[in-house]
């Protein structure tokens, strides 16, 4: 069967991009908060709250945040606002 018509081919191959994206993805992320300790204004933003929902759950995923200490040490500055969007 071919990859566009083998559904767990497919699947395979859909998790790999999402993979590639989401590790893309994060290294921008990494980069900026090398140098910042938020997203925007060097203070909590709504950019913060946007972002906080799609970078927490990461590790549900199957991906490991090792290889980006500067979202490590962001994560738990976004779960002590009081009025943050992050789960637990």
């Amino acid at each position: 069967m071919h990859a566009e018509t083998d559904p767990q081919i497919r699947a395979d191959l859909d998790k790999a991009m999402a993979k590639h994206r989401a590790e893309r993805t994060l290294q921008r992320l990494e980069s900026h908060l090398q140098n910042h300790d938020w997203l925007a204004l060097e203070r909590p933003t709504i950019a913060d709250c946007a972002v906080c929902p799609y970078v927490l759950p990461t590790p549900e995923g199957g991906m490991d945040l090792e290889p980006w200490p500067a979202i490590l040490a962001w994560m738990p500055r976004i779960k002590e606002l009081p009025a943050c969007c992050a789960p637990g």
